[in-house]
């Protein structure tokens, strides 16, 4: 996947909330096998919120990824 597909792909599949932050974070994860810092942008704009949760929530949960 490239970048710009992704966010036409989000727009399509999730529903801009909050709420769908951590199954957004799961389908990348599932994706790309981790979490790339651009993708982590990509959702902060889609979902608006702060690049910073977004990344704070992704090394949070064990099962997430940051680094390939």
């Amino acid at each position: 996947m490239q970048r710009s597909e992704l966010r036409p792909l989000l727009q399509q599949k999730f529903p801009r909330e909050r709420t769908y932050l951590l199954p957004v974070l799961q389908f990348l994860q599932h994706e790309f096998g981790y979490l790339p810092d651009w993708a982590l942008q990509i959702v902060s704009w889609h979902l608006r919120i702060p690049a910073s949760e977004v990344y704070g929530v992704a090394t949070s949960y064990s099962e997430l990824r940051v680094r390939k």
